[in-house]
């Protein structure tokens, strides 16, 4: 009657021990072991890139015909309206990179940055060779540009922690 009992322990231990969905003394290191900083900066960037994607779709969508003759006189309007739509794809981009990093790849860093430098570098641009900087929108264009900057050093952080 022992024996039955403890084979029958022993199959329903093993069964546990198959299906052990916590693990209560973190033995088991899993695949996407991402530390705490490198999930925060990840969420923000996705917060970020579909804030840019959603307010650049409605902004162009908005404008009308009028205001887009008068976004088209000019070239600063017109390197402006193509900044806008240039966002759009960027932002995507970066979501991308943001989400293979997020699978903690390497790889992902470099489509990030490509995804965050474009539109600084346009930023940038327009702010300093087009523009004079007089206006409170210019230094607001310039520290957007410096955060997209900054969150691509953020992300170095966590680059001996990822893989190929």
């Amino acid at each position: 009657m022992v024996s039955t009992s403890n084979t029958c322990a022993n199959s329903i231990f093993r069964k546990v021990k198959e299906f052990d969905i916590v693990d209560q003394f973190d033995t088991e290191k899993r695949e996407y072991d991402r530390s705490l900083f490198l999930t925060i900066v990840c969420v923000l960037s996705f917060i970020g890139s579909w804030v840019t994607v959603l307010f650049y779709a409605l902004y162009i969508n908005k404008v009308s015909g009028i205001e887009r003759s008068v976004y088209l006189i000019d070239e600063v309007g017109m390197v402006e309206y193509t900044l806008m739509k240039i966002s759009i794809v960027t932002a995507l981009v970066s979501f991308t990179g943001a989400l293979i990093m997020w699978r903690m790849r390497k790889i992902g860093l470099f489509i990030y940055a490509i995804g965050q430098l474009v539109p600084a570098v346009m930023m940038s641009y327009i702010t300093i060779v087009l523009k004079p900087i007089e206006s409170p929108e210019s230094y607001i264009m310039l520290a957007f540009a410096g955060i997209q900057v900054i969150f691509i050093g953020l992300y170095m952080f966590s680059w001996k922690y990822m893989r190929w």
